[in-house]
């Protein structure tokens, strides 16, 4: 492993400590064979996830050109889990996010695998999110490593979820193509870089034309692969992928969430299945609402703290098996004064909520578990839902509530596919499932560790302020690569690409009254040393 500065090295080990194994174990793997050797566990997607997932794509305005049946046949038949889960529905401006969907693709895009590369972004996330689903963001540049966004609504818009959010029109780009001078944090090169990408990409007649911010988003994603890798040729084919590779990867940007609700509406009157026991039995649902408290992608201790233990539910610390699942809880060690102890840490800075999202006018709130006499409800700021069956239905389709990601997968894993993405994924999503499958009696990780794809930042960008990791707006602005590129990428191995890796997350995760003295020379440097083997763009 690339030699790191020790204090670095411990702070990074000791927020992630899944990428630091990961990069220790395998850091001369080569980056095109940590996605074409890394398999997922032989789950089968269950038929329900499929049919929804089928309907999803044939309805979808931007899916045309993939048919589904093949593509279902496809992932049946992978021992791949193809699916990115991105941090929102948004313009993918994070410099891990794009990047990460350029390594995802490489196997795609040299030919190695014909599977289209299927993202499922999160539409719950607010405009306003550090990771900026309504801006514009540069990667990181300047001494404090900081990330600049050139927002595209108004703060009238924070807090509107992305699911939610007005189209992006001619009047809006023009508004912020005369705002740049009111950008003064930003250097004159990088005002350049977001002058051509609104011109160029966000008055692109095609992109206006979009029924909404979603698939505006969608057809950004589908362009970069379009500018960078050429177009798929139109002509009629025998099979989806042609008997000649097209140029393309085929891509399917779809909202996670829809996929969920499309199973829930099943999943909720079938008591057999996994997110009906999780949310509906008193003694699971109590469990991981204890279990799980604090922790990333879930809810705090707060929000759990009506969590309520019948005696007659509780024997000698452990739970009884629930009548109607016979083979389930029979393991689940869970003390109800664990409820006292826990810690209320969310490294997220955020409440989490339970189960569920409340949605008021398209911004998003936390709901709580409470209770009316024993009745269950979600209770939040402008919400009180009993939580049944029938009302959580009724609510799911007047878009009162949105699932949290704790839910979204939970219901992927249980149906086969387990959803992969960033570093920080690494970390938190296997540790939750793991407890979740041992308090549902179920399996939903088999040992999976997700692939830290978008953690890695391979392209770094030479900008007026110094080297940095690529965001969107420079990879936007770079020349056409073509497959030379690709094959580029594909031969560096973890080793190469981890310092500008490790400095980029030692920023994102350490404040700067916090950071070692010399962090910056003992990662700066040895990023800078492997530029030449990088990709660099100057701005």
């Amino acid at each position: 492993m690339t030699y790191l500065e020790p204090t670095i090295e411990k702070r990074l080990q000791r927020i992630l400590p899944g990428a630091m194994s990961y990069v220790k174990a395998r850091g001369e793997t080569k980056l095109l064979d940590l996605t074409v050797g890394w398999s997922a566990p032989k789950t089968q997607p269950s038929e329900r996830l499929l049919i929804n997932l089928k309907k999803i794509i044939k309805d979808h305005p931007l899916t045309n050109s993939i048919q589904p049946d093949q593509l279902i046949d496809d992932l049946t038949a992978s021992f791949h889990s193809p699916v990115l889960a991105a941090n929102h529905q948004g313009l993918d401006t994070h410099p891990e996010m794009v990047q990460g969907l350029l390594l995802f693709g490489l196997p795609t895009i040299l030919g190695l695998r014909k599977i289209p590369i299927v993202i499922l972004a999160t539409g719950s996330a607010p405009l306003n999110n550090p990771t900026g689903p309504g801006a514009i963001m540069l990667g990181r540049r300047g001494c404090l490593g900081q990330r600049l966004m050139a927002r595209m609504f108004s703060r009238s818009r924070d807090g509107l979820m992305a699911a939610f959010a007005p189209l992006i029109t001619k009047d809006l780009v023009h508004n912020r193509l005369t705002r740049l001078k009111d950008l003064t944090e930003w250097t004159n090169s990088e005002k350049g870089l977001i002058k051509v990408f609104l011109e160029k990409w966000l008055l692109d007649p095609e992109f206006l034309s979009q029924n909404n911010f979603a698939n505006q988003s969608a057809w950004l994603a589908q362009a970069f692969w379009a500018r960078h890798f050429g177009r798929t040729s139109q002509v009629e084919q025998t099979d989806q992928y042609s008997q000649s590779r097209p140029s393309v990867p085929p891509i399917c940007h779809l909202e996670l969430e829809k996929l969920v609700n499309a199973i829930l509406t099943q999943d909720l009157v079938d008591q057999s299945s996994v997110a009906y026991y999780a949310m509906f039995d008193p003694n699971a649902r109590n469990a991981l609402l204890v279990t799980l408290a604090g922790q990333r992608g879930t809810w705090c201790r707060e929000l759990a703290g009506s969590c309520r233990f019948e005696p007659n539910q509780i024997k000698s610390g452990q739970f009884e098996r629930c009548q109607l699942y016979p083979s389930r809880l029979s393991h689940c060690q869970i003390n109800p004064a664990q409820m006292d102890t826990q810690p209320a840490v969310d490294l997220n800075q955020s409440r989490g909520t339970i189960f569920f999202w409340g949605v008021h006018e398209g911004r998003r709130f936390p709901l709580a578990l409470a209770f009316k006499g024993s009745t269950p409800i979600l209770k939040g700021t402008h919400l009180e839902l009993p939580l049944t069956p029938t009302h959580i239905l009724t609510a799911l389709a007047e878009n009162q509530i949105y699932p949290g990601l704790f839910l979204d997968y939970l219901v992927l894993a249980s149906h086969g596919v387990l959803a992969h993405g960033g570093t920080l994924m690494t970390d938190y999503l296997p540790p939750i499932l793991a407890q979740a499958g041992k308090i549902l009696g179920c399996s939903l990780i088999n040992e999976f560790r997700p692939l830290p794809v978008a953690g890695l930042l391979p392209i770094g960008a030479r900008g007026s302020e110094g080297f940095s990791a690529a965001g969107a707006l420079e990879l936007f602005g770079a020349d056409p690569w073509g497959h030379g590129l690709a094959q580029k990428l594909a031969n560096l191995t973890i080793n190469q690409v981890w310092p500008l890796t490790a400095r980029e997350w030692y920023q994102e995760i350490t404040p700067v009254g916090s950071r070692v003295a010399n962090w910056r020379s003992g990662l700066d440097g040895a990023a800078l040393e492997l530029a030449s083997s990088q990709v660099a763009w100057a701005a």
